[in-house]
């Protein structure tokens, strides 16, 4: 199963509803990242999940720690801004972030909000 991609929605002066999101798959999610994007998860379980935003970006031939957020059950989250130089993949996902899921991908729904220029 592929990761899903999840579309940005652009944020408005004039409001803009949260949209319903995509369920998690068991590869998690994908997005194109620019720097003004907001991955929200919303946790529809009875208990926490913890989503893993992953860190391919080195510094001095180190590892940069992958993002771990939990979300308590019946919450929702918000994880960004995403700093490009750090959680853009590169190679042939050049420009996306991943987003790695718990065991229970299935009760988990995401989406993105963009930041407008």
């Amino acid at each position: 199963m592929a990761r899903a991609n999840l579309t940005p929605v652009e944020l408005d002066d004039a409001g803009v509803a949260i949209p319903a999101g995509t369920t998690g798959t068991a590869d998690g999610y994908s997005f194109t990242n620019h720097g003004k994007e907001i991955v929200g998860i919303k946790n529809g379980g009875a208990a926490p999940h913890t989503v893993t935003v992953q860190t391919p970006a080195t510094r001095d031939d180190l590892d940069i720690d992958e993002r771990e957020v939990t979300i308590a059950a019946g919450a929702t989250k918000l994880i960004g801004p995403l700093t490009p130089s750090i959680y853009n993949q590169v190679g042939d996902d050049s420009g996306k972030v991943f987003v790695d899921l718990d065991a229970t991908p299935a009760e988990l729904t995401g989406f993105v909000l963009k930041i407008p220029n």
